[in-house]
């Protein structure tokens, strides 16, 4: 073994037990003195996880790998990959949250879609959720809005349409979706534009957000 500067040799201490069905807990040995933490150490490279019918085998093992991240190697349940063991345990749910927000207005006339608010995600891996919110109101003609994912070039949840009204009625839209992430950035827009150009189409109020759902 391999002992660290704060752990020199004469303080390392091991431990045996038995259950009853194992041989009796009569032969069990306990420590000689109360484990301390911050003294009662073994410093080790790896830890290797062997099938007893294979004792030659190792590919099941839990280390640091050259990152010094704390990995674990499965090849049966993982194809031989190494898992991040800082990616395991507690719920992956609302991880990863992010947003931004304009709640001004603005106004456009033009039939191509205008961008109102952007949002860029960092490098993600994983399944997330892409929501936003906004107001749009017009005075003539039919107004379109989406939430467009402008790295993939597709509009998520479909267009939007919004029927010739009131200016003193403002509607509420809500649009969001489930997008997958493996290892890159996307940049998502919410986007508003006039059907056939030349009558105004308002925006305001908008918020646009994303949080991780599942590994």
């Amino acid at each position: 073994m391999a002992l660290g500067p704060n752990f020199p040799p004469d303080i390392v201490q091991a431990r045996k037990t038995e259950t009853p069905g194992g041989g009796g807990t009569e032969d069990d040995e306990g420590f000689p003195s109360e484990v301390d933490p911050d003294e009662d150490g073994i410093e080790v490279a790896g830890i290797i996880f062997r099938h007893p019918g294979d004792p030659g085998n190792q590919d099941c093992y839990l280390a640091r790998n050259a990152a010094g991240d704390l990995v674990l190697k499965d090849k049966i349940n993982n194809s031989g990959n190494e898992i991040l063991l800082a990616s395991l345990g507690g719920s992956a749910f609302g991880g990863d949250f992010d947003e931004v927000s304009s709640l001004g207005t603005n106004i456009t006339s033009s039939s191509s879609p205008q961008n109102k608010l952007t949002l860029v995600t960092g490098a993600l891996t994983g399944t997330y959720m892409v929501f936003a919110t906004f107001r749009v109101w017009n005075t003539g003609d039919l107004g379109h809005h989406r939430l467009w994912n402008d790295t993939d070039s597709v509009a998520l949840s479909g267009l939007g349409i919004l029927k010739p009204g009131d200016a003193d009625v403002r509607e509420l839209k809500a649009m969001g979706t489930l997008v997958t992430f493996v290892g890159v950035a996307k940049t998502f827009i919410i986007q508003w534009n006039d059907q056939s150009g030349g009558n105004d189409q308002f925006i305001d109020e908008a918020r646009l957000m994303i949080w991780k759902v599942k590994n």
